[in-house]
């Protein structure tokens, strides 16, 4: 926080929300939370408020999507309490640069709100829907570098799901474009602006999968069960036990369930990969910190 700060008092305001955050090129989030800075007047507690009705609002996101894509209620009920009151997110809900995380979310699933009553309509590929998707794919991408993952996912979803004759092969692909080429430009613009472990990769391929490896495979029952330190064979035996869940409850869900699963999936999947290249210098038992769990 001190240091966002002491760059806004030597480059300006302005400057300030373009240039890049270590990996993240994140000017909605500098915009947002520079704007609460300066209207609560530096005080702490607008950002901490900030970051709790975000969670709220995330956690009314997330149960709605889960009805919506037939999950049984029980199952709804239990999975949204978990997120919404899990301690393996207190880092992430008292830390205001975490609220870029938080908003990343947000977008991403408002974007899922928009597609998934309309991945198999004729309306898919409408002028108003590309442009909502659109946006909202780019709001995911500019506020937290992760959050680059939430137009690959929906296109991964829109190429990769069970579908219905609906829509045709040309509105998927427009629709398809409209998630994806948001979340390219922004990778693309942070490949070339910002620095990180992106920049010297070289070399380091079996640090990078061990990490990712590490991560998935904890995430998130370590932090969930409360397991203690991080240790390699439970670390192990949790993503076994991961992968078994994730193939019995796809085996047992129908082709609307298999869709958010198939995103969720995808996010869970493409988080442990971009955590590999981005910190993967960090050690393995750093996979499993908490800023990482939200």
């Amino acid at each position: 926080d001190w240091d966002l700060l002491d760059q806004i008092a030597r480059v300006g305001f302005w400057r300030w929300t373009l240039q890049p955050f270590a990996e993240n090129v994140v000017p909605v989030f500098k915009l947002l939370w520079g704007g609460l800075v300066w209207a609560g007047g530096g005080s702490y507690l607008p950002l901490v408020l900030a970051l709790w009705l975000t969670h709220a609002l995330n956690t009314i996101l997330f149960a709605r999507l889960l009805q919506a894509g037939g999950w049984p209620r029980v199952a709804g009920m239990v999975a949204t309490a978990v997120f919404a009151l899990s301690a393996a997110n207190v880092e992430t809900l008292a830390w205001s640069v975490q609220w870029s995380a938080l908003l990343a979310v947000t977008f991403c699933l408002l974007a899922a709100h928009w597609l998934y009553p309309r991945i198999d309509q004729p309306g898919l590929a409408s002028g108003s829907s590309l442009i909502v998707l659109a946006a909202l794919s780019a709001l995911s991408a500019l506020t937290f570098a992760r959050g680059v993952l939430t137009g690959a996912a929906l296109a991964g979803v829109l190429v990769l799901a069970p579908r219905s004759g609906g829509v045709r092969p040309a509105e998927r692909l427009k629709a398809i474009a409209a998630v994806l080429v948001p979340a390219l430009a922004v990778a693309v613009t942070i490949l070339v602006m910002s620095g990180g472990n992106h920049r010297s990769l070289g070399g380091h391929g079996g640090e990078m999968v061990a990490f990712a490896l590490s991560y998935w495979a904890a995430a998130p029952l370590q932090r969930l069960l409360e397991l203690g330190p991080w240790q390699l064979q439970p670390v192990i035996a949790l993503g076994l036990a991961k992968l078994a869940l994730i193939v019995w409850v796809w085996r047992r869900a129908d082709p609307p369930q298999r869709r958010l699963l198939l995103l969720f999936i995808l996010l869970d999947l493409g988080n442990a990969a971009l955590l590999g290249i981005g910190r993967h210098h960090t050690g393995l038992p750093a996979a499993n910190s908490e800023r990482y769990q939200y």
